[in-house]
């Protein structure tokens, strides 16, 4: 969905948002999973219907996902729910028992949202089997090793209780016995809590290997389709675990619907026990990419707990009786300072400024001086014109700003999928798990660390090799303006970018132009000159942080519009300030 907005002081400008659902996460070191078997109590049978035996997760997980998952990589990362809920029989008692003693029962322990995992290379060797909590271990058969995660990593898996009967004691003396629904082999899942610590070591100490960790660290170590399955169990036992009373009477209550509701425990009989049944609090919430109105900067941000290199997408809850739309605009605002007015969505007042009125009035007497073309400074300055720029909440953000299309695609391009800048730290973004990655990845058409990135784009162009904005890491040095232009029709001719070069080693402004050239010609390109100057780059600048100065001219191609350079050196530097880049025209 998209939604568009006005700014206030420029009407008629639009921004665009791609909103979704939100879920957060912090990563940890790779792990793997787990089935912990044990020796059967009961050789009951339900009436469930089995589906045929699949192979194991495609994905790599622990439980094989249900044939009505077939699209899972078009999913959301914890939208990829592998099991069968089969919430029509939450309310059958009897039959929920006769899964729980059927011999291939899963129970999935918790300690309240931290869940039990295993390394890989143990789980693969041997896995330890569990008569009860504190029993001792049974050997089990091996698992099948698993394939490596998407990018390499190995995964986690949790550990599975089997047969969940062994463990009654277990799912007995927790708050809640959730059923989680049966996988593609028809097997019966269920979660119950660990009553105790003491409890919980020894569950991890009977299962050689393992430890207990947060689902939502886990979850993004592990395939979708088990950080799912991780991620609903662990939110129901918190909940359980937080709604032991009710909040209308202060009566006990206990868990029912299969474990996704409670009631009043003297309910159990039939009464009404002086309340009515609770069930899960749902908190809607929304993420969004916040586009500017031509498409090629995206608004990003970055909080005080993250790494310093992380920047995301912006995302918030709903008020109560918000529409989904109103609470984009009403975020964006509150954390960023940019206004999305919905009403402008069909409602364009007035259009910006355009071309060469852009420039202020030495700009514009340089850039007609030099040869430029009108379209290419409204390229350039329209767009970054037409921005708002946004302020963090300090309660909610740390920075947050806008970020360029290229750029992202360049950073993405490269093989660790992130980026240093001199002076401004590094920047990279939520992994594959979340859906800030998705909304991000989608918009840039590119993913972190595909080496094509840039040349696999639909609009890609042989002059993508070369890069817009190539200056040296710190010193006083020469710059050239410079279009490079395609004069062939096999090559896409009548493509063009303009390019704004320096670099200390170069006495005069010509030996830039001619690295420029030397460059673009193995590839059929040529350059054209459109003006020069001097830049003084700080990117240690002390107190004051990161100094970019554009000033002066160049004796052999004339003075460049250093506002429209500015304006492509901040596209390409983004971490910088926007009050650290300044433009002169005194000097040499």
């Amino acid at each position: 969905m998209k939604v568009l907005g006005r700014l206030p002081k420029a009407p008629g400008t639009h921004w665009r948002c791609r909103w979704g659902a939100r879920y957060n996460h912090t990563r940890r070191p790779a792990l793997e999973p787990t089935v912990s078997a044990a020796p059967a109590t009961s050789t009951s049978t339900a009436s469930a219907l089995r589906q045929p035996v699949t192979p194991r997760s495609p994905d790599g997980g622990a439980v094989p996902p249900v044939p009505s998952s077939k699209a899972l990589d078009s999913l959301p990362f914890y939208s990829q729910y592998p099991l069968d809920r089969h919430a029509e029989w939450r309310r059958d008692e009897l039959r929920l028992d006769e899964l729980f003693a059927r011999p291939d029962a899963k129970l999935l322990p918790l300690l309240r949202d931290r869940v039990l995992t295993r390394p890989a290379a143990s789980s693969s060797s041997s896995s330890a089997a569990e008569g009860s909590a504190e029993g001792p271990a049974t050997p089990a058969p091996p698992l099948p090793s698993h394939p490596a995660a998407p990018g390499g990593s190995s995964l986690l898996h949790p550990v599975l209780l089997c047969p969940a009967s062994a463990h009654a004691e277990l799912a007995a003396a927790g708050p809640a016995r959730v059923f989680l629904g049966t996988d593609a082999d028809g097997a019966p899942y269920f979660a119950a809590a660990v009553p105790s610590a003491a409890a919980a070591e020894q569950l991890a100490a009977a299962n050689p290997g393992s430890s207990w960790a947060s689902a939502r660290a886990a979850g993004p170590d592990m395939s979708p389709g088990d950080a799912a399955l991780c991620a609903v169990a662990s939110g129901m036992m918190v909940w359980h675990s937080s709604n032991g009373f009710s909040a209308a009477t202060g009566a006990p209550m206990v868990a029912a619907s299969g474990g996704f509701a409670r009631r009043p425990a003297d309910a159990a009989g039939g009464g009404r026990g002086g309340g009515g049944s609770t069930y899960p609090r749902i908190d809607p919430a929304v993420i969004m990419l916040v586009r500017s109105a031509d498409g090629g900067y995206a608004l990003l941000g970055r909080k005080a707990e993250w790494p310093t290199d992380r920047y995301s997408t912006l995302a918030g809850f709903l008020d109560a009786g918000e529409p989904l739309e109103a609470a984009v605009a009403r975020e964006v605002a509150e954390e960023a300072g940019v206004g999305v007015d919905l009403a402008s969505v069909s409602y364009p007042a007035a259009a910006p400024a355009t071309g060469f009125d852009l420039l202020p009035l030495s700009g514009r007497n340089a850039a007609l001086d030099v040869g430029l073309f009108k379209e290419e400074v409204q390229e350039v300055m329209g767009p970054l014109q037409a921005l708002q720029w946004p302020a963090a909440d300090e309660d909610e953000l740390a920075d947050v700003r806008w970020f360029h299309r290229d750029w992202l695609r360049a950073v993405f391009a490269s093989p660790a999928g992130a980026a240093t800048v001199p002076g401004a730290g590094r920047f990279n973004i939520p992994g594959p798990y979340s859906l800030a990655y998705r909304l991000i990845t989608s918009w840039v058409g590119a993913r972190p660390g595909a080496a094509a990135a840039a040349a696999g784009a639909a609009d890609s162009w042989v002059g993508d090799s070369i890069p817009q904005v190539l200056i040296s890491g710190s010193g006083t040095f020469k710059y050239v303006l410079m279009r490079l232009w395609d004069p062939s029709a096999e090559n896409g001719g009548g493509r063009s970018k303009l390019l704004v070069w320096g670099d200390t080693r170069a006495p005069y402004h010509n030996d830039v132009l001619q690295k420029a050239k030397a460059m673009a010609r193995p590839l059929g390109l040529q350059v054209t000159p459109l003006g020069g100057g001097r830049m003084r780059h700080e990117p240690e600048a002390g107190p004051g942080g990161v100094r970019l100065e554009v000033y002066g001219y160049s004796a052999a191609f004339g003075p460049a519009p250093h506002e429209l350079v500015a304006a492509l050196v901040h596209r390409w530097y983004p971490l910088y300030d926007r009050q650290s880049i300044t433009v002169s025209y005194e000097g040499y």
